[in-house]
């Protein structure tokens, strides 16, 4: 491993950072594909032998400490078992932090003596240590590609793309296939589906793609074959690969009570279009005047292609709701709206006395509570009298979490009769309560 360093007055300076040993059971040997660096400026990369398992390949991380040195710590030793194995491309980072990469043996699949390669993920474990895992063992079954020799590449959804160099379903490069370009695309509740989306090999087509992919601002897919095409010896080609136009969708939205009533717990249920198939899957957010309702933001499409979301939180008044269909494979994206009329729903006011009976010049307070406690919950003020006379001090003391509290060591001898009423606000009606306290 080396690092080139431009120099003071030109030219450049190499310095080795890493060198890997020749096979010491447990350091990887024999890099063949580049690296990738985060953003606290860690080195990743993979080996496609060396390890402690059989000389299968690694994955590791370079580490750079003060003085200039760097430390290389093995991330996965690849080959126990079904394990994928040598790898010969590098990693990719998702948003997550997580690595994927391709090995070119190795896997569950069927076919291939030492296994048909493997699509594997490398998760940061809590505590320090990473974990990996198989996302996907390609097959020589004469219609998935294996042996992907190239790396990946994700696209925003978090799919991953790449090539194989053999199989598919071309006879053109028997008996091994003349290699595809692939999918994976997470599952909901976990698992990856894997998608050839080309089969090269037909006719004047490329075959055999040893490189990997790469993308433009419109998703297409660019890459290259080690043979195929019309020139002389058919000496390979650079292809694009161009998606075929999702289906439209539309989206329904109804309500299950319009209007409704403040705190009143309302369902919106969201319909999409067409049935296929295929049925279409991915997930439905729900807003609220621009802004997504609790518990609603990413609702799996069922099988109906239905999804709902429950909410008790809507403002009095004309509420904005969108429902927002994420599309998925198959079908484009799509929204659909309705105007939800929630009216001001009725209010409670109990008062109750700190002490009852008092002495007269004692301080008294006297709490109001207003419910529903909501959501939302109710704002205003509630304002204190006594028979009849407002308290001093006590008139139009705004709510706090539902309650208003009024303090008062003018109250006379006697029975006092205490009322406080509420004011109400944009989405509660007013509310009195009347007590008696006696002094």
């Amino acid at each position: 491993m080396f690092e080139l360093t431009p120099a003071a007055g030109g030219g450049w300076t190499e310095q080795v950072l890493h060198r890997f040993p020749d096979d010491n059971g447990t350091d990887g040997t024999a890099p063949v594909a580049g690296l990738i660096i985060d953003a606290a400026g860690n080195l990743y990369g993979t080996t496609s032998s060396g390890g402690t398992l059989f000389f299968r390949g690694t994955a590791f991380e370079l580490t750079p400490a003060a003085g200039g040195v760097w430390t290389e710590t093995v991330l996965h030793s690849f080959g126990n078992g079904t394990d994928a194995s040598e790898p010969r491309a590098g990693l990719i980072f998702d948003a997550a932090g997580n690595l994927y990469g391709t090995t070119a043996v190795g896997g569950t699949g069927s076919n291939c003596i030492f296994g048909c390669g493997t699509v594997f993920e490398l998760t940061p474990a809590a505590g320090g240590g990473w974990t990996e895992k198989v996302l996907y063992s390609f097959n020589a079954n004469g219609t998935d590609g294996y042996s992907p020799e190239a790396g990946l590449i994700i696209d925003a959804a978090g799919n991953l793309y790449g090539t194989t160099y053999a199989g598919g379903t071309s006879s053109g490069c028997a008996p091994y296939g003349c290699g595809t370009v692939f999918e994976l695309t997470p599952a909901a509740g976990g698992g990856w589906t894997e998608t050839v989306l080309h089969n090269f090999g037909n006719g004047t087509d490329g075959s055999t793609p040893f490189a990997g992919l790469i993308f433009d601002a419109a998703g297409n897919l660019y890459g290259t074959t080690y043979y195929g095409g019309t020139g002389a010896n058919e000496g390979g080609t650079v292809f694009e690969f161009t998606a075929a136009p999702k289906a439209g969708t539309t989206t329904t939205l109804s309500s299950s009570a319009n209007p409704s009533t403040v705190g009143e717990p309302v369902t919106f249920t969201a319909t999409v279009a067409p049935a296929g198939p295929p049925a279409p899957t991915g997930t439905v957010g729900f807003t609220a005047n621009g802004t997504t309702i609790t518990g609603c933001s990413a609702v799996p499409l069922s099988s109906s292609r239905t999804a709902a979301c429950t909410t008790a939180a809507l403002p009095a008044g004309t509420n904005a709701i969108v429902a927002t269909y994420s599309g998925d494979a198959n079908y484009s994206g799509s929204s659909g709206s309705l105007s939800q009329v929630v009216n001001p729903g009725a209010s409670t006011t109990t008062v109750t006395s700190s002490q009852n009976p008092s002495t007269f010049g004692d301080p008294v307070t006297l709490t109001a509570t207003v419910a529903p406690a909501g959501p939302p919950a109710p704002t205003g003020t509630v304002s204190f009298t006594s028979n009849g006379t407002p308290i001093s001090g006590c008139t139009a003391l705004p709510l706090s979490s539902s309650m208003a509290t009024c303090m008062t060591s003018t109250l006379p001898i006697g029975e006092d009769a205490i009322v406080a009423t509420y004011s109400g606000d944009s989405n509660y009606s007013g509310s009195r309560r009347h007590a008696v306290a006696t002094g």
